[in-house]
């Protein structure tokens, strides 16, 4: 055989066997997948004679592989309080899948993975030592009525008003924290009262992240005495919404209202 013929041929091997070799190595890498957060569910129970929580954590998401749930397993508990502080303020993050699982992944509707796999784009975000759970991350006891008000005055006037009528209550003064709190343990709270002056988020949207949470927990909501505009804008926006209440001035009649809207879900 000519050695023109030869080297040809040998060429040719060698580019096939690169390319199965190529294929192969594309198939079993890990993969990352843009995904989109749509809700997430999160229950925690404390076990009695472990120090750690039993966690069950689910996240569904949107993506290029279709529509998913994401079980996130796991035992980094820092990590996962973090990542939903992410989580919820940044609905795209990154789903790392594991090499060889690729095709599980694009054909399972619900999949489970650890939850360190989760991501955003620039993993220095998380720095675990400097990392701090919110002080109200794990709630014990029953029911309590959460404030959020940036005067501290006037929360704290609002929750002894409260606590003289026999409810528990919890005060914040940030609503991000407020909000992740609520998030984590929305069967610790039995009521949400705040002022429509939120530093950091507007209290139209912490409304509605509430709503999304729990579409049924009352939400009290004062605008203020002399701002009409305020009382109007936040009537008029959740004006189908029966669990959200808008009055000019929070501590007007507050004993009464409470028992009112406590009694009117119950």
């Amino acid at each position: 055989m000519p050695i023109g013929i030869c080297m040809q041929k040998r060429l040719q091997h060698i580019i096939l066997v690169t390319i199965v070799f190529l294929l192969g190595c594309s198939q079993a890498a890990a993969r990352d997948y843009l995904v989109q957060y749509k809700a997430e569910h999160y229950k925690q129970t404390n076990q009695e004679y472990s120090n750690f929580p039993e966690v069950y954590h689910s996240i569904q998401i949107s993506s290029i592989a279709g529509s998913k749930i994401l079980i996130l397993t796991g035992k980094d508990h820092d990590y996962r309080t973090w990542l939903r502080q992410f989580i919820a303020e940044n609905k795209s993050f990154i789903v790392k899948v594991p090499q060889g699982e690729d095709d599980q992944f694009i054909g399972s509707k619900a999949y489970e993975i650890d939850v360190t796999r989760v991501h955003p784009y620039e993993l220095n975000q998380w720095e675990k030592e400097t990392f701090k759970a919110p002080t109200h991350a794990n709630l014990k006891g029953g029911k309590r009525i959460l404030i959020i008000d940036p005067d501290e005055k006037r929360k704290q006037l609002v929750a002894s008003v409260i606590n003289r009528i026999g409810y528990q209550t919890m005060t914040i003064k940030d609503p991000v924290e407020a909000l992740f709190t609520f998030k984590q343990q929305p069967e610790k709270f039995s009521m949400i009262i705040l002022d429509h002056q939120l530093p950091g988020m507007a209290s139209v949207e912490f409304i509605r992240r509430v709503i999304a949470i729990d579409h049924q927990i009352p939400v009290l909501v004062g605008t203020g005495y002399n701002n009409p505009s305020a009382f109007n804008e936040m009537g008029n926006t959740f004006a189908s919404s029966e669990s959200v209440t808008v009055i000019p001035v929070i501590l007007n009649n507050l004993s009464n209202r409470v028992k009112s809207l406590l009694d009117r879900r119950a």
